[in-house]
């Protein structure tokens, strides 16, 4: 018996050792997810850059840890948010969502346009005046809010932003309903001119933010609040939204600051102004926010 002992015990210290390396394994890395639609995330030539996506990387780099950005479907970021306790996202806030995250900083803003065929001759200077057309709208966005809150009557919706440019090209669609910069990126990303659009003027302004979910403790949503300061005070998310302003002006402009001739590219300034147009950072749940009492 005791042979049998003398045999077994470093055996079983053994399998305790394995145990115990198994149960210290890292965890997978918390996921930080963007909406992958341009000009907030896209890939290019195998890599992901873009407006939110270049501002999650720096916020992650000055965070630390270990933290993996994954652009997904606007639709897809939010149901994850809410079903995984370590994931951050960036969303658009209105209304129906105000409730359901915690805002951590805004990080930049756009405004809600009505887009169609430069041809067309459809009144697109309300949501009124297309109330019986058909209006396509990204599922799950402030724009599909907006669409239901005036009550039009044939809302279409889709996952892909490069869907509604398609359907608009195709004749399915009589109105797209967009962020402005988003019209531009996408209407180029599927092949199109930015002079076959129309785009009508503001209708609401669409923010951009860092998002949590509810039960983020107090001193981790601090954390990334005060990466956000920091970043908004050395100047790092300016720069990031000054790069893609100059990117949504079309080559025949000679840049944001000179008015360009053609309507179609003079809505791309409209949209580049709108794109450097990066806030302050927002409060979460009564935490201090140096840069609101700053910037007056």
């Amino acid at each position: 018996m005791r042979r049998h002992l003398q045999i077994m015990l470093p055996l079983l210290a053994g399998l305790a050792g394995l145990a115990g390396v198994a149960h210290a394994a890292p965890a997978s890395p918390a996921q930080i997810y963007v909406n992958g639609v341009a000009p907030f995330a896209y890939n290019d030539n195998g890599g992901y850059h873009g407006l939110l996506y270049d501002m999650l990387a720096a916020l992650r780099a000055r965070v630390g840890g270990e933290y993996v950005i994954r652009p997904v479907p606007l639709r897809r970021a939010q149901v994850m948010l809410e079903s995984q306790p370590e994931t951050l996202a960036t969303l658009a806030r209105f209304a129906e969502v105000e409730q359901r995250y915690r805002w951590l900083c805004k990080l930049a803003e756009d405004q809600l346009v009505l887009v169609t065929r430069s041809g067309a001759t459809y009144d697109i200077s309300s949501l009124a005046a297309v109330r019986h057309l058909r209006v396509g709208v990204l599922l799950g966005g402030p724009a599909e809010s907006a669409a239901r809150h005036a009550g039009l009557q044939q809302i279409e919706t889709v996952s892909s932003a490069a869907s509604n440019a398609r359907k608009l090209a195709n004749g399915r669609i009589d109105v797209w309903f967009t962020a402005r910069s988003i019209a531009l990126f996408e209407q180029r990303g599927v092949g199109g001119k930015v002079d076959d659009l129309r785009i009508g003027p503001g209708v609401q302004t669409a923010s951009q933010y860092l998002a949590a979910p509810r039960s983020m403790p107090d001193r981790e949503a601090q954390k990334w609040q005060s990466a956000c300061n920091t970043l908004h005070d050395n100047g790092t998310f300016e720069r990031i939204a000054q790069h893609y302003e100059q990117q949504s002006a079309p080559p025949t402009c000679s840049g944001l600051s000179h008015i360009c001739r053609h309507p179609g590219q003079q809505a791309a300034q409209q949209s580049g102004a709108a794109l450097a147009s990066v806030a302050a950072t927002t409060p979460a749940r009564g935490l201090p926010d140096r840069r609101a009492r700053r910037r007056t």
